[in-house]
């Protein structure tokens, strides 16, 4: 349903924040994500709803397939269709 296949993640020239993510998730499983602050946690999350992309212009490397898809190069409109986020703060859930 949603996998990683050797995935990374970059903004602007910076080092990736996140290198070689490999994951797959099954539907009805339920992931947590834990660590510490600044190990990735949001910036994967942002992959799988699209900000990554189109809000923060990240660059990617590798596959992150939604039921076959790739979201990558998804509008975020028609991710939004099939994946919600959740945050902490309910300030952040509209922009």
């Amino acid at each position: 349903m949603l996998s990683f296949e050797d995935f990374s993640l970059s903004y602007g020239e910076n080092a990736p924040v996140l290198q070689d993510i490999t994951l797959s998730m099954k539907e009805g499983e339920c992931l947590l994500l834990t660590g510490e602050s600044g190990s990735g946690k949001s910036s994967l999350i942002h992959a799988v709803n699209g900000l990554a992309y189109q809000y923060y212009n990240g660059k990617s490397r590798g596959k992150l397939l939604f039921q076959g898809e790739d979201l990558s190069s998804l509008p975020i409109y028609k991710i939004a269709l099939r994946i919600a986020t959740v945050f902490q703060n309910p300030k952040t859930h509209f922009f």
